[in-house]
């Protein structure tokens, strides 16, 4: 028992008052462990123990069996049990409110284990009182632990490469660091907020409440650490539904406690917010899966529109012609969507960036293929990352000037000195699907500044790309000569048109 304003031992002094600092005290103002505690007659020493709630003595007031003088309980002098410590006669204390004490290292693991291991004590030793703003910042804190110790370890190599080698890399570095540690704490405790929320609206839906709002934050807040095991690296990511199935049981057991519900519809009230959340993103992405379509296709001269199919691509596949046409306009799109809406230089640079593969240049493809001159498919995967990206350099700075036309595959790319975000430019070809010298299929697909597939018949290409270069000509490009003639070796060139 000591001074609660200076931590003066009080024992055995009948005095009401702290001899160090002169602070009244009542031994009623403090709580100890049950008949941990002798309280002595004033008069006469007579010895009681203390059996009530909070290890007080029942009754208070009395009149003593030794010198039959009516005592109260304010007045006798306190002494440890023979045979107990002092730091027995303490009651226990929630660990993180009391980490003043012990230091916040073993509160917070004292804490953590209490709510792995024995909730309902936890959420006891939690005073009604205690600010709910303590519970949410502890939560944000463990939330920031468990996801720095799981995910942490996969920052470490790329932060040190950053540091190392990037202009201004250790700022970077720190920025980053601040950043992802500003988002999980503000997720953290928008979390724990809106779903103590809806928790204590559910409970209050499905019947009375013995607690204020505060009390189910403490639950929600306090019950994170029963998360722990989601810090172990890689294991933790995995498990996560798991060991979140043991956060949700702990904080219900809290809630029980609190609120004097079933077990059941404490964890109910808990665990039916994230089931609903996870259920509508499941039901969302179920949903822009089904009713995300292919592009729209123009086919024919005539201008004329088919809707694509309202069901997913797997059900309707496209022609197989049209695979390799329909997947590089998506693989150019996506380039444009990360380059400020820009065009690559070389149809290579969508390869070398990620954004297309090998294959993609191809209507059909077989590992034989060339891909440019003396370069097969096959190779490409043998290609160092260093090797590939001086390639695709040189390649780069081969068409910078005067090109018009180049061929990678079988696709010709006619993109060169096109401003994909003029709206006059929607109806320019950017690339053509034209295997080398033959001319000989029933279609020819092009793709458009638009993001959208056009695909010519065969008999009727001819008609088609004079009209496509009318339309370069009103925007000032030059025309392009039939693609199928344009080899890797030798793209056209605006000289080689003049001519």
């Amino acid at each position: 028992m000591n001074c609660k304003t200076c931590e003066y031992t009080l024992w055995n002094i009948a005095a009401r008052q702290c001899p160090e600092c002169g602070a009244p005290f009542k031994p009623s103002d403090f709580e100890f462990a049950l008949n941990s505690v002798r309280f002595c007659c004033p008069h006469c020493r007579q010895p009681y123990y203390g059996t009530g709630e909070l290890g007080h003595l029942v009754p208070r007031r009395f009149v003593c069996v030794g010198c039959r003088q009516e005592i109260d309980m304010d007045e006798m002098v306190l002494l440890p049990t023979a045979g107990v410590q002092e730091s027995q006669t303490r009651v226990e204390e929630m660990p993180w409110i009391a980490r003043g004490k012990i230091g916040r290292f073993k509160a917070w693991f004292k804490t953590v284990g209490k709510a792995m291991g024995d909730p309902a004590r936890l959420m006891d030793l939690t005073p009604e009182n205690h600010p709910a703003t303590e519970a949410i910042a502890y939560s944000t804190l463990c939330n920031f632990i468990f996801f720095t110790t799981n995910l942490g370890i996969f920052f470490v190599a790329p932060s040190m490469i950053a540091a190392l080698r990037l202009p201004r890399g250790a700022w970077s570095v720190a920025a980053v660091i601040a950043g992802a540690i500003l988002v999980t704490a503000v997720l953290s405790c928008v979390l724990v907020c809106v779903w103590s929320v809806v928790a204590h609206g559910l409970l209050r839906i499905t019947g009375p409440l013995t607690a204020p709002l505060a009390r189910t934050v403490h639950a929600l807040g306090y019950s994170t650490g029963a998360n722990a095991l989601t810090a172990v690296p890689c294991f933790g990511l995995m498990m996560y539904p798991l060991f979140a199935v043991w956060w949700v049981i702990s904080a219900g057991i809290m809630l029980h406690r609190v609120h004097r519900v079933s077990v059941w519809r404490a964890i109910l009230a808990i665990g039916l917010p994230p089931f609903l959340i996870g259920a509508i993103t499941l039901f969302g992405f179920f949903y822009i899966g089904i009713t995300t379509t292919p592009k729209t296709m123009k086919f024919g001269t005539g201008g004329v529109t088919v809707s694509p199919p309202k069901a997913p691509a797997a059900a309707v596949p496209l022609p197989v012609e049209l695979h390799a046409i329909e997947s590089l306009q998506s693989s150019v799109q996506d380039y444009r969507s990360n380059h400020d809406g820009k065009l690559p230089c070389h149809g290579t640079m969508l390869m070398t960036e990620g954004f297309a593969l090998a294959s993609q240049y191809f209507g059909a493809l077989s590992e034989n293929q060339t891909l440019l001159d003396g370069i097969k498919v096959a190779d490409v995967a043998n290609m160092s990352p260093e090797v590939l990206n001086k390639w695709a350099t040189a390649l780069d700075e081969s068409v910078r000037s005067g090109v018009i036309a180049h061929r990678v595959g079988d696709m010709v790319f006619t993109w060169h000195g096109v401003d994909p975000a003029d709206p006059k430019a929607a109806a320019v070809w950017l690339f053509v699907e034209a295997p080398a010298g033959s001319n000989s299929g029933s279609r020819v697909p092009v793709g458009l500044v638009d993001g959208t597939i056009a695909v010519i018949p065969a008999e009727t290409f001819a008609v088609e790309l004079l009209k496509q270069n009318a339309v370069r000509a009103s925007l000032g490009l030059a025309p392009v000569p039939d693609p199928h003639t344009i080899t890797v070796a030798q793209p056209a060139r605006a000289e080689q048109e003049s001519k």
